[in-house]
């Protein structure tokens, strides 16, 4: 049998599960960020700053269609991690098929959308007004829907891989996928001058081509993946519990998307120059956020892991050990954030008015990121739990409450296009409000997949008479 690259989480030391599923995702979000850095450092450079306004002002609306698959993975993912917890290979496998199956029929579907209603959602949606700036950005919306089938497809094994635990091949592939983006940005834009259209094309290429090797890899690497084609089904039972866990999770990432793109068209009202500056400062935090996510994601396998094989005690001590990291890996990058994030936004070819709004957003994020450091791993651990109606909870509160207080900052109280930012940790302290209640009083442990299956066999074994 070849060798396999998963991670058992259910046992060993609690810090290093979490530890070393975190770094590998860390290196894999980095270079995702890496090809989004790229992007606006050659529009910004080579194109003009309208044009990485329009690249940057899309953010909010392509996150919204995607955020239906990362939403429905995820849930599809937790469902993965707890049958891999109880060693239930056949389970398994139909759960990824039917997953499969789910998120290409909504991806095709929300591929014509994109292509369809480009327009609509940048004008009327994110309220773009400058005709430069609406144009270049309908034309790249456009075009990189046609690519989100593939992002689809490809966060069925993403979802999956990240189940196992095997964060180090979601890194692999994450690299070449980020290398081939900035290949194909620096040709299609400095050789073949093809401007905004260059870099969602390049993207497209990129998401299908990780797609191709994703799919190569998980087939060669793990049996349970290859499958016959009766095997290759569609389980309406497993469907609802996917559907269970990934509905409220995809409701979670549509309100995150939902409310940057309110955000988004506040930050739209203000201008190109706050556009473009937003967009920069937005690029240059991800930095620092991404070991939060990571510590996130490698969380809630931990506790997808745990609870599948019934250990809730120790499921429970993943998020008591996780918040210290996440608090160390922040107090590290703060300082960067605040000395070199100057340097950095100059990268980008912003300049004068954009480039010192920039700065000041960025000097802000550094001294409050440590909010999010301490709530973000609430919502790993409910997703891994399957509570994910707890997780929507937070993240709506987060975006409400941020959004709610910008908006009235700005049009009540008069603001300016400072309150975009200074109020999102506002947001946080009111969602980890949310989060640790949920986890303190214990309601996560009625969440379990396997209290549904037991009930479903229960019921089954009822309706099934018994032999003579």
């Amino acid at each position: 049998m070849a060798r396999t690259a998963h991670r058992d989480m259910t046992k060993g030391a609690i810090w290093k599960n979490i530890l070393f599923f975190a770094l590998p995702a860390m290196c894999s979000s980095l270079f995702q960020q890496l090809y989004n850095t790229v992007d606006g450092i050659v529009v910004g450079n080579h194109v003009s700053q309208n044009a990485l306004s329009a690249v940057s002002g899309c953010a909010p609306a392509t996150s919204l269609l995607l955020s239906i698959a990362i939403g429905l993975s995820t849930g599809g993912g937790v469902v993965v991690a707890q049958y891999f917890g109880g060693k239930r290979t056949n389970e398994m496998r139909r759960t990824v098929s039917t997953l499969a199956i789910t998120l290409f029929v909504l991806g095709l579907c929300l591929s014509l959308f994109g292509v369809c209603f480009s327009g609509f959602l940048v004008s009327t949606l994110l309220g773009v007004k400058d005709p430069e700036v609406l144009e270049l950005s309908v034309l790249y919306f456009r075009i990189f829907s046609c690519g989100m089938v593939f992002s689809f497809l490809y966060n069925v094994i993403n979802a999956s891989l990240r189940a196992l635990g095997d964060s180090k091949s979601l890194l692999l592939l994450q690299v070449f996928s980020s290398l081939l983006h900035i290949c194909l940005d620096l040709l299609f834009v400095l050789k073949f001058n093809w401007g905004v259209a260059g870099v969602a094309t390049a993207s497209c290429i990129a998401q299908f081509c990780c797609l191709c090797f994703s799919v190569v890899y998980a087939l060669k690497r793990y049996p349970v993946f290859r499958f016959k084609r009766e095997e290759f089904v569609f389980d309406k039972t497993i469907f609802k519990f996917i559907l269970r866990l990934g509905i409220p999770s995809a409701i979670e990432h549509s309100v995150v998307s939902l409310g940057q793109l309110f955000v988004q068209r506040l930050v739209n009202s203000f201008g190109p120059n706050t556009m473009a500056s937003f967009g920069v400062g937005h690029r240059i935090e991800n930095y620092t956020m991404l070991p939060l996510f990571a510590f996130n994601s490698g969380l809630s396998t931990f506790v997808g892991q745990n609870i599948g094989a019934g250990q809730l005690d120790r499921a429970k001590k993943g998020i008591k050990v996780t918040v210290p990291m996440t608090v160390i890996f922040t107090l590290v990058m703060m300082p960067v954030l605040y000395f070199l994030g100057p340097s950095i936004s100059a990268l980008f070819g912003i300049e004068g008015e954009a480039l010192r709004q920039c700065i000041t957003q960025l000097r802000y994020m550094a001294f409050v990121l440590v909010v999010f450091a301490i709530y973000n791993p609430t919502i790993g651990f409910l997703n891994g739990s399957g509570d994910a109606m707890w997780a929507t909870a937070a993240s709506f509160t987060s975006l409400g409450v941020r959004v709610i207080t910008a908006y009235v900052a700005v049009y009540l109280l008069g603001g300016d296009y400072r309150f975009v930012w200074a109020t999102q940790p506002i947001g946080w302290f009111f969602a980890a409000t949310v989060g640790y209640s949920r986890f303190f009083t214990g309601g996560w442990k009625k969440k379990a997949l396997v209290k549904y299956e037991e009930k479903a066999a229960k019921a089954q074994a009822a309706e099934t008479p018994s032999e003579a």
